[in-house]
């Protein structure tokens, strides 16, 4: 059974629960004043915690570690288990919060036979106050995000650990787990090969590695479903009818406690990147038009009819010059002849040819166009660009174009977390 005590008394933030079923922090409307103030943090230069500070906390953690070296593996557990019910009750403070991480730390001297370092505790505290930590290369973040994970799993709570990738997902799980089962934590990992029943799973385990994407993407999927996503009365009255939990039936049975590797490219390069779910059908871009528009870019030249804006990846263009302007083609919809739709295609079209390149941004493979994952660079399966510029760039490319897609859900990696 959860308990979100723990959290509150933990975060520096204000938290408030959401009135939806799965449990979640409430999707909050900041006043202006308040983004305001949000932003100007941001120029604030970021607080270095001291040597003194960290060889401090380190200190109160040693003054148990002898006592802690005396007991056996239950009685380790119990007495953890024993700081954390002291947290439910009591704002953290280096004192109470010191005898829960000299715990861990004697347990991973017996299950790693090596022992934390002062900044790797100190690191695993400000995660959990729910701070960014800045660690340098070498000073073991993997284990880092363990300690937090296993302090904030032991308390009943949902833990997951978001990684850039499925194998670092999965890598870092497998290495840590003979010390999450050390504290009778249940762990798992997914990965992008696995169906929903195994996903589900992976997700019920206390504490579940994942990456950013394949979080994103569930989460989705719950809210196109409507599971978890009602108010907790209706939820109880389905759960009555049915004899069925919420919990069971989602892919994510709740959002409690998340820590975050690798965070500037989730927070700050890939913030704004939509993750998006559609399905096929009939485009309001026909092929003719289609094909149209490439050749109606292709007449162009940048720097004379049209700008283009490398560093917010955009085309700027305000009219096609009458001597470059081709006939639009024979049956199409009316809504072509509009001048705003048509040169928002073309503006497209534009895009499609010379910011998006063959071999960096995707591949053509069976002659279709695979998208191409620029942090990894791995092949995108089942991915597609919308709005028309999927198809834009087969044609471009010569390839068979595909259907187009309606959007189901989407949502960026800023508004999820």
């Amino acid at each position: 059974m959860s308990n979100l005590s723990v959290i509150k008394n933990l975060s520096l933030q204000p938290f408030y629960l959401s009135y939806v079923s799965r449990e979640e922090q409430k999707d909050q409307e900041l006043h202006k004043f308040e983004i305001f103030f949000a932003n100007l943090m941001g120029w604030i230069p970021a607080k270095k915690i001291s040597r003194k500070v960290i060889q401090q906390f380190s200190e109160k953690i040693a003054l148990h570690k002898a006592a802690l070296s005396q007991l056996d593996h239950q009685q380790l557990v119990k007495t953890f288990n024993e700081a954390l019910s002291i947290l439910l009750k009591v704002k953290a403070s280096y004192d109470n919060v010191a005898i829960a991480f000299a715990c861990i730390g004697e347990a991973i001297s017996r299950v790693f036979n090596i022992y934390p370092h002062p900044v790797q505790f100190m690191g695993a505290y400000i995660l959990l106050t729910g701070r960014l930590a800045e660690m340098p290369t070498g000073e073991g973040k993997t284990l880092v995000a363990g300690i937090a994970a296993i302090f904030m799993a032991a308390t009943g709570n949902y833990v997951h650990v978001l990684t850039t990738n499925a194998y670092l997902a999965q890598r870092d799980e497998e290495e840590l787990r003979p010390l999450f089962e050390f504290f009778h934590l249940s762990s798992g990992s997914i990965n992008s090969e696995m169906e929903i029943p195994e996903r589900k799973q992976n997700y019920q385990q206390q504490i579940c590695y994942v990456s950013a994407n394949e979080i994103v993407f569930d989460y989705l999927k719950d809210h196109i479903s409507g599971k978890g996503t009602q108010p907790r009365q209706i939820e109880n009255l389905r759960s009555l009818s049915f004899g069925q939990s919420v919990a069971e039936e989602m892919i994510i049975p709740a959002l409690h406690f998340c820590i975050v590797d690798e965070a500037d490219s989730v927070f700050i390069d890939e913030a704004q990147t939509p993750m998006v779910i559609s399905q096929e059908a009939e485009g309001l871009i026909e092929p003719a038009i289609i094909h149209w528009a490439i050749a109606q870019a292709r007449e162009l030249h940048p720097n004379i009819d049209f700008e283009i804006r490398e560093a917010e990846h955009h085309i700027h263009i305000e009219h096609i010059p009458a001597q470059k302007q081709l006939a639009l083609p024979d049956d199409i919809r009316p809504i072509w002849y509009n001048h705003a739709w048509k040169m928002l295609l073309v503006q497209q079209a534009l895009t499609a040819l010379h910011l998006y390149h063959k071999d960096q941004h995707y591949i053509i493979q069976d002659n279709k166009i695979k998208i191409v994952d620029e942090s990894t660079g791995r092949i995108m399966a089942d991915r597609s660009w919308e709005q028309g510029l999927h198809q834009l760039i087969e044609a471009k490319e010569g390839v068979e174009l595909s259907k187009g897609r309606d959007t189901l859900a989407k949502m960026t990696f800023q508004r999820f977390f």
